[in-house]
């Protein structure tokens, strides 16, 4: 089933907030958690961001606008980037958000709360997820490398889902 924008299906909306505080740990000694939800989301036609916000420890070194920190989420890659590996070849990284490093907290404030399929910040799933029971999230570094857990002290993603109700044709 192909989303559809003219209004032939009703949609649900359901705006999700993920704390790795709640999570479980998955990663070993590297930042990374999953949650698995009480309800099972189906036929999942796209995810927006709403916010990002990233808190590092005091373990972290991380320069004020010049680091990043790429979020995953599942294998949903919203983005997608080229870091050059030093020797002019350039390593393809795919991510959902990606968060600038501007101190202890830092944020990413794209989406809006009126859950909207014309946000830039609207990821649209081809083909529909037709289940959804679990968020595997994992942080990575500027170079794209797994972070240890001491220098994040927590992740929150706040986000709509999407998803298909009925026909209405």
């Amino acid at each position: 089933m192909e989303p559809n924008l003219n209004n032939t299906f009703e949609y649900d909306k359901y705006v999700i907030s993920i704390d790795s505080t709640q999570g479980i740990n998955n990663n070993g000694n590297n930042f990374g958690f999953y949650i698995k939800f009480d309800e099972v989301f189906k036929n999942v036609v796209s995810l927006q961001i709403m916010n990002v916000a990233v808190v590092t420890t005091n373990s972290g070194t991380y320069v004020e606008n010049a680091d990043k920190f790429y979020i995953t989420l599942n294998e949903i890659d919203r983005g997608i980037s080229y870091i050059n590996d030093g020797n002019n070849k350039f390593n393809i990284v795919k991510y959902l958000e990606v968060v600038e490093y501007t101190g202890i907290k830092s944020e990413s404030n794209i989406g809006t709360s009126t859950c909207s399929f014309l946000e830039s910040s609207t990821h649209m799933f081809n083909p529909v997820i037709q289940r959804l029971d679990r968020f595997d999230v994992s942080i990575k570094d500027t170079n794209f490398e797994s972070i240890p857990k001491s220098n994040i002290a927590s992740v929150n993603i706040k986000l709509c889902l999407y998803t298909i109700k009925k026909n209405m044709t």
